[in-house]
């Protein structure tokens, strides 16, 4: 049975909410006084009221993650703008006002991706069910094998974040914890290429691929000095988790030429008038239309 807290001060609301989805059969609790987090044991999931907390959703979130282990995250609202501050926290909705199943649906989802709301050590590690002191390359080996729902949920809210290699992956090749394949995809990794293309690149297949890079940056300590396998940011030498979808994040690859509607940039446009009746015989002025055209110079210059 999955072990719900309802971690919000609105008593009326806790009640109400404790007692619909006890009656769909979850283990439910209230507790909004301060401190919670602190005190929480043995939880599953934990719902967060988006309303009370609005842009301060994030900073709650990542506390609630920080715990080993961290449970799953759903978040509920009512006000116009809470599912926005859910999806920066990377928390699942669901508004307030919804039917219990569709609450419990989304608790018992958020339970069964509850360590892939991260991509960190300790949430790899769990999900792996390995020990927190495993090395990284059975971290690796233990990652081919993994639920794909697990990376594919991790990887979803980075879709459009470049990937950097950095010196862990050398390490790894070392430790001969990559295959030959993993190790040819690791040579692009050079931050002009976002996670979803990475993914559709054909190196390995689409579920080895998303396996691989999840595992790439959730692997990260040595030692005391905590390091990155692998950075996902914005372009080379870009740090950390950062958009990649405008401004200097956006990077193009300069070896093909920008694309214009169905034309190249820098290729001179050919005249529609130059084409000829291409409606008809689709030739685009060439074959039957050549004696037309002379005929029509010859008129002009009187000939």
């Amino acid at each position: 049975m999955v072990r719900v807290l309802l971690a919000f001060s609105d008593v009326g609301l806790g009640v109400q909410l404790q007692e619909a989805l006890e009656g769909v059969g979850l283990d439910v609790r209230w507790d909004g006084s301060p401190g919670v987090v602190e005190r929480a044991r043995d939880v599953d999931a934990v719902i967060l009221d988006g309303d009370e907390l609005r842009d301060r959703l994030g900073e709650r979130a990542a506390a609630w993650r920080a715990l080993d282990p961290a449970p799953g995250l759903v978040a509920i609202g009512t006000r116009a703008d809470a599912e926005t501050h859910a999806t920066r926290a990377h928390c699942a909705f669901v508004p307030t006002h919804a039917p219990a199943s569709a609450l419990a649906a989304a608790i018992t989802e958020a339970e069964r991706l509850r360590f892939a709301a991260g991509m960190t050590p300790g949430l790899a590690r769990r999900a792996l069910g390995l020990t927190t002191e495993a090395p990284d390359p059975l971290v690796m080996t233990a990652a081919r094998s993994v639920d794909i729902a697990v990376p594919r949920a991790a990887l979803a809210w980075h879709a459009h974040h470049y990937v950097a290699a950095t010196a862990g992956v050398a390490a790894l090749r070392e430790a001969r914890a990559l295959t030959i394949p993993e190790v040819e995809l690791t040579d692009v990794l050079d931050g002009t290429m976002c996670v979803q293309t990475l993914v559709k690149l054909g190196r390995l297949d689409a579920y080895a691929t998303a396996r691989l890079l999840w595992a790439l940056a959730s692997t990260g300590e040595s030692g005391r000095q905590r390091r990155r396998v692998a950075r996902m940011g914005g372009g080379r030498g870009g740090r950390g988790w950062r958009g990649g979808r405008g401004g200097r994040h956006r990077r193009r690859d300069r070896r093909y030429p920008r694309r214009v509607g169905r034309r190249y940039a820098g290729h001179r446009r050919r005249p529609e008038h130059a084409a000829g009746d291409e409606g008809d015989h689709g030739d685009g002025g060439d074959g039957d239309h050549r004696g037309d055209r002379e005929s029509i110079a010859r008129a002009r210059h009187g000939g």
